[in-house]
C-alpha cells in the first residue's frame, strides 16, 4: 500500500512538471497568420541624400494603424495589407517634412509613386497652464507658413508636448483648447523662424478664464515691456514705460457687465497709475493703483467710479491697458461680473 502511494504521487508529479514545461511564460497572443491578399511596393527617397535606407512608411485605414515598413539603403519598401481598400501612407524621418499619400490599394501587387522627403527644420514646444489642468482640454497645435498659408496641425500629447518638422521659413503658431466648452483665449507665436537642421521650442502659458496673464497679452506695444520677477504670476510682468500698452482680445463667453481687477505693483506716487478701456483705440479711465508689494486691485475710476463697470459682448472684446505713470506694474488680470467676487 505504501509502495503504492509513492507511485502515484511520482506520477502525478511528473504530469506536473510535464505540463509546466511546455508553458512559454513570454509568449503572447498569436499573430495574425491570415495571408496577404494585396502589396504595396514603392521608392522613397530623401532630397540632397544618397541613402535612403530608414525612411519609415506607416499605413493607415480610417485612421486605424495597419502596418509598417522600412526604406533599404536604394530606397525601396513593400507592404503587405489582409484586405484590399483605400488607405492612407505616411513617410517620416527625422530631420525631413513627413509626406502623406492617398492610396486605392486592390488585391494582388500594387505600386506606389515615388516619394521625394525635403529637409526641414523641427517646430516644437510645451504648452502649460496657470489654472487648469490640461486634462480637461482638447489641445491642437496649428503651425501656419506665413509665404504660402499652408497649414500644418501637430496635436499636443497628455504632457502638452507637440512636435512637428516643416520646409524652412517664417511660421505663425496658435495653440488653441479646442474643447466644446473651451475657456482658453488661443495664444499666438508670429514670426517663428525656422531653418534647415535647426529645432524651435516655443513655451505657451495658457491662462483659464477668468486669469489671464499680462505678459500674454495678444499685442505689447513699446516702451512697455515685459520684465522678470519670481514674485509675479508665471515669473513676469508687464513694465509700465512712455505711451505703450498692452492689448488684450479675450473671448467673453457671455453679455453682461463685467469688472477688470489688475494684479499690481506701485513703489510710490509717481507711479501708480495706468489708463484702462474696452474696445477704444485710447483708453481714458484713470486707474490709481495702490502702494506697496504685489496685491489685486479692481478697476476704478479717478472720477470715483469703484469699480468701473464694462459692458461686453458674447465674443472677442478688446481690454486695453496703457502707462499713465512710468514704472506701474501689471502682472495679471481677472474678469468677473460679480461685485463680490474676488481673485
Amino acid at each position: 500500500m505504501k509502495i503504492l502511494s509513492i507511485l502515484i504521487v511520482l506520477s502525478l508529479l511528473w504530469l506536473f512538471v510535464g505540463c509546466g514545461g511546455d508553458v512559454d511564460e513570454t509568449s503572447s497572443e498569436p499573430a495574425d497568420k491570415t495571408p496577404d491578399v494585396a502589396t504595396l511596393a514603392g521608392m522613397a527617397n530623401l532630397e540632397g541624400g544618397s541613402d535612403y535606407s530608414g525612411i519609415e512608411i506607416n499605413l493607415y485605414r480610417d485612421g486605424t494603424f495597419l502596418n509598417l515598413s522600412e526604406t533599404d539603403a536604394s530606397g525601396n519598401y513593400s507592404i503587405g495589407l489582409k484586405r484590399a481598400d483605400d488607405c492612407t501612407l505616411t513617410f517620416e524621418k527625422d530631420g525631413f517634412v513627413t509626406v502623406t499619400r492617398e492610396i486605392a490599394i486592390a488585391e494582388g501587387v500594387n505600386s506606389a509613386e515615388a516619394v521625394t522627403l525635403k529637409p526641414g527644420g523641427v517646430i516644437t514646444g510645451v504648452v502649460s497652464f496657470d489654472v487648469k489642468t490640461p486634462d480637461e482640454t482638447q489641445l491642437k497645435a496649428t503651425i501656419i507658413a506665413e509665404a504660402s498659408g499652408q497649414e500644418f496641425t501637430a496635436e499636443p500629447d497628455r504632457n502638452g508636448k507637440y512636435r512637428l518638422t516643416v520646409l524652412p521659413g517664417s511660421y505663425t503658431v496658435i495653440i488653441e483648447d479646442i474643447a466644446p466648452d473651451a475657456t482658453f483665449p488661443p495664444a499666438k507665436h508670429e514670426g517663428v523662424e525656422v531653418k534647415v537642421d535647426d529645432s524651435v521650442f516655443i513655451d505657451t502659458l495658457l491662462s483659464t478664464w477668468p486669469y489671464f496673464e499680462a505678459e500674454d497679452a495678444t499685442e505689447i506695444v513699446e516702451p512697455m515691456v515685459t520684465e522678470d520677477d519670481p514674485a509675479a504670476s508665471g515669473g513676469k510682468y508687464l513694465l509700465g514705460n512712455g505711451k505703450g500698452y498692452a492689448v488684450f482680445d479675450i473671448m467673453i463667453p457671455e453679455d453682461g457687465d463685467y469688472i477688470i481687477w489688475g494684479r499690481v505693483l506701485a513703489k510710490d506716487g509717481g507711479s501708480d497709475s495706468f489708463y484702462v478701456g474696452v474696445n477704444v483705440d485710447d483708453p481714458n479711465n484713470a486707474w490709481d493703483t495702490p502702494h506697496g508689494g504685489w496685491t489685486w486691485d479692481r478697476v476704478s475710476n479717478r472720477g470715483g467710479d469703484d469699480p468701473v463697470i464694462f459692458e461686453m459682448s458674447q465674443g472677442k472684446n478688446s481690454i486695453t491697458i496703457k502707462t499713465r505713470e512710468a514704472n506701474t506694474k501689471l502682472d495679471k488680470i481677472f474678469l468677473t461680473t460679480s461685485s463680490s467676487a474676488r481673485p
